[in-house]
This record gives structure tokens, C-alpha cells and sequence, in this order.
């Protein structure tokens, strides 16, 4: 079988899978909230730290085309704009 992970030994790689097949579905979902959660700081962290003179509302649409992709940012902003 291929590694999953290309940085880590295979003897670690199993213990790390065979540990995760023991979680529980909740606790899978918690570990997946949290890794999205720090991701999500991650990125605005990212975009304060790189595009600092951004207002609220172009800040907000980079944000959005980071995390959820171009096209749904657009149809975000196209919504928005007729509330303008």
C-alpha cells in the first residue's frame, strides 16, 4: 500500500490510521472542526498579514474566495450587491 502521509515512516503512519479507526464518530467530527477552525485562522491570519490596507468588505470577499472558491465568492458578492 502507498503511504498516505509522504513525510512520515510507515510503522508511524499505521499507528497514527489504527488510532483514528478507534475514535468515535464524535470525536472524529471534533478533531475535523477543530483542524478546519485552525485552518480558518490560519487564513485570516494569511490575508491581515499579506493584504493589510484591505477594507472589511474586500477583506471579507478575499476570505470568501480563499475558502469556498471563486465562483461561490462571485455569486456571494453579486447577492450582496443588490442589497446595496
Amino acid at each position: 500500500m502507498k503511504p498516505l502521509i509522504s513525510d512520515t515512516r510507515p510503522e508511524v503512519e499505521r499507528i497514527l490510521i489504527e488510532g483514528f479507526r478507534k475514535l468515535s464518530p464524535t470525536q472524529r467530527f471534533r478533531m475535523t472542526c477543530n483542524m478546519m477552525e485552525t485552518g480558518r485562522r490560519q487564513l485570516i491570519r494569511g490575508i491581515k498579514d499579506r493584504e493589510p490596507h484591505l477594507t472589511e468588505a474586500e477583506f471579507r470577499y478575499r476570505f470568501a474566495q480563499l475558502w469556498l472558491g471563486e465562483e461561490i465568492a462571485e455569486r456571494i458578492k453579486e447577492r450582496l450587491s443588490r442589497y446595496e
